[in-house]
């Protein structure tokens, strides 16, 4: 505010030429124009950024408006660059430019300090910005802005949450009311993920983004209403598993998250090992999985409290490997509700026989006590033995 002014001192004064006209029979009975030379001006004791230096360049105003077209100066140690003009000074109206060729992002931390700290957040890095405003200064809301920031070799670390992200590099660019990003990489958790999309509506956001690394491809459409986040699509592969997702995700007032989503995966077995951590990759990979799920779901309640979750699950594939033997035609069924998955069902053919299960699993209980009935008619021991150690004997 103004009052912050008062600690400000002054160096290399302005040369100001100043012509008045007054006519009182005029419209506006006191009018002027001028021209205000800067020429290294500094001034200092400025909040947040402590000076501003080397000001230069040429003001032309006249009544009631000023105008500029290459005005520079130095602020934290940063060359900016302004351009444009502002009109009725009682509300004022502005339509300029602003342009740094390479702004250091470390210095974030000492505009908004107590952000920074607060989330244990440190950046590195730069960007050459450009940012155009226009429109009334009293409500930027109502203003049009377009700006662009090019990332190179930018870090965001968190201590808060124990996670960093390096070697960002990118466009991302506002042109109100989306805001948007195009050819953005990112080095994060040992993998380099690229991305391009935008974000439209700061308010109720709708976003389409496209996500990649090298084994993952996502392709996301939302969009956000109040407490409700409507996951319009979520689809893409991991490996050649793929995968879509549709449904909302609820965030109420002071109450946990949940959930009403629907899924459809084709989950080729193979890939399975490469989706876990090492010690259960080594467990799946034993038993020599093969095979193409798919697998349709529908899930709603709170995540974090799956045992309660309501759900049901159908997998289906026209033939399932494991550890050598074939199960033909499986099919999974499965409906959870209050704590208890029933029914869940196998059916299958093995070996030219029929297979049916039919489970109860009670998760009320670590030990998730269950009950089962299973039958298996007709299956071949000839066909059996061929897929066996004894097919030799």
């Amino acid at each position: 505010g103004i009052s912050a002014l008062t600690a400000q001192s002054a160096s290399n004064a302005p040369e100001l030429t100043l012509r008045l006209v007054f006519d009182p029979k005029a419209e506006i009975p006191l009018s002027y124009t001028g021209t205000l030379m800067l020429s290294g001006l500094g001034v200092s004791g400025i909040p947040k950024v402590d000076e501003i230096k080397n000001v230069r360049g040429e003001i032309t105003f006249k009544t009631d408006s000023a105008t500029t077209s290459d005005l520079t100066f130095t602020v934290l140690d940063t060359p900016v660059k302004v351009s444009g003009d502002i009109a009725h000074f009682q509300a004022p109206r502005i339509n300029a430019s602003v342009s740094i060729n390479k702004a250091d992002l470390g210095l974030v931390r000492k505009l908004i300090p107590e952000i920074m700290e607060a989330q244990g957040l440190s950046v590195k890095g730069s960007a050459a910005i450009d940012v155009n405003f226009s429109g009334p200064l009293s409500k930027p809301q109502e203003a049009k802005i377009n700006a662009s920031a090019a990332l190179s070799d930018v870090s965001v670390e968190s201590k808060k949450l124990d996670q960093r992200a390096s070697a960002i590099n990118g466009i991302v660019e506002y042109k109100s009311p989306v805001l948007s990003w195009k050819d953005l990489s990112v080095n994060f958790q040992g993998r380099t993920w690229t991305s391009h999309g935008s974000l439209q509506d700061l308010v109720n956001p709708i976003i389409s983004a496209v996500v990649k690394t090298d084994d993952l491809n996502a392709d996301i459409e939302a969009k956000k209403e109040g407490a409700k986040l409507q996951l319009t699509s979520l689809s893409g592969n991991y490996f050649v598993s793929t995968y879509e997702l549709i449904g909302d995700i609820f965030f109420p007032a002071g109450k946990t998250p949940h959930i009403n989503m629907n899924g459809e995966f084709k989950l080729s077995l193979r890939d399975l090992p490469k989706m876990l951590p090492p010690e259960q990759a080594k467990q799946v990979e034993a038993l020599k999985l093969a095979g193409i799920l798919k697998i349709k779901t529908h899930v709603k309640g709170v995540p974090q409290d799956w045992q309660n979750l309501a759900s049901t699950t159908s997998i289906e594939t026209p033939a399932l490997y494991m550890m050598g033997y074939q199960i033909a035609d499986l099919a999974i069924n499965a409906k959870q509700k209050d704590s208890e998955v029933n029914p869940l069902t196998v059916s299958g053919k093995l070996y030219g026989g029929d297979l049916n299960a039919t489970t109860t699993v009670s998760l009320k209980e670590k030990r998730f006590p269950f009950t089962t009935g299973a039958r298996l008619e007709n299956t071949s021991l000839e066909l059996l033995k061929k897929d066996t150690p004894l097919k030799q004997q």
